[in-house]
């Protein structure tokens, strides 16, 4: 069962990515990769704006993607402006908390909701407030990102109340997003790598690039989020389940054509063998 891009993949799209701490760090990055591709294909690519209020602490630069030059800068804005200068991109920093009341113009909601909105944040209440607006607007995926020590998961959702539809965390995940309980910032290199494996941050990252990527390449992804352990070596897809997409009348459109296997060859008729008794030697013909 697949569920089909709802946007044009050729179009600018717009990303908006909440949190660049541990896993929005290093998918920001990889957001790059996903740009140029985009372009190689004659798209048009990402418009891709950061919201992070933090700054780069001595602990971030152990598992987050930054350096000790970046001690004391604003993680949205050190982030942002690393990728700018390296990659000739006009991506925005905003160096402050994502309510998602950006999404509102004047009462109305904004033809400016993003195409894809990721939340890479540890604050479930957060998480709430945003999938609360942005399912409001009707528009988009969201991509929610979290994890515990050795594991991690991405959930590719739409967040709107019309069916069918691919259900957002609030539904998903609506016991565990009602606790509000956050661990204290780490204070020393033991405690931080400790806390969270080293790698699992960048493995969520990875995951929901991938999936946003095959989304946008294939036009169609046959599952909606995944699940891995670093410490086992093992990821999970979810499923999509009966009732989560519509019966689709054309086939999905992405940036690369699905191919379409040539037509079976259609095998040459046999030749019937001739019923003709052979003449025998010396016998007249």
């Amino acid at each position: 069962m697949n569920h089909h891009l709802k946007f044009d993949p050729f179009t600018l799209l717009h990303v908006t990515v909440v949190g660049a701490g541990g896993t929005g760090s290093h998918l920001v990055v990889l957001l790059t990769e996903l740009h140029k591709c985009i372009q190689a294909l004659g798209g048009q690519g990402l418009m891709v704006t950061v919201f992070d209020p933090d700054e780069v602490s001595e602990t971030n630069v152990l598992r987050q993607n930054y350096h000790r030059q970046d001690i004391g800068r604003n993680k949205a804005v050190t982030l942002v402006s690393r990728i700018n200068l390296a990659c000739g991109t006009g991506w925005l920093a905003r160096p402050s908390i994502y309510t998602g009341s950006e999404l509102v113009v004047r009462g109305q909601y904004s033809a400016a909701t993003p195409h894809i909105l990721f939340t890479c944040t540890d604050q479930n209440a957060a998480r709430r407030q945003i999938g609360a607006a942005f399912g409001r607007s009707g528009k988009g995926y969201w991509i929610d990102t979290g994890n515990t020590r050795t594991t991690g998961q991405v959930l590719l959702s739409e967040p709107t109340s019309k069916e069918p539809h691919l259900p957002s965390p609030l539904k998903e995940y609506g016991e565990l997003l009602a606790d509000d309980d956050q661990d204290a910032p780490s204070c020393s290199a033991l405690e931080a790598l400790t806390r969270q494996d080293l790698m699992v941050n960048r493995e969520v990252a990875v995951k929901a690039a991938g999936l946003l990527w095959r989304l946008l390449r294939n036009g169609a992804v046959n599952h909606r989020g995944l699940i891995v352990n670093v410490q086992d070596g093992i990821t999970l897809p979810k499923p999509i389940e009966a009732g989560m997409v519509p019966a689709y009348a054309a086939p999905p459109v992405g940036l690369i054509p699905v191919e379409v296997p040539p037509p079976a060859p259609v095998p040459a008729p046999k030749r019937r063998a001739s019923r003709r008794r052979a003449t025998p030697p010396g016998a007249a013909a």
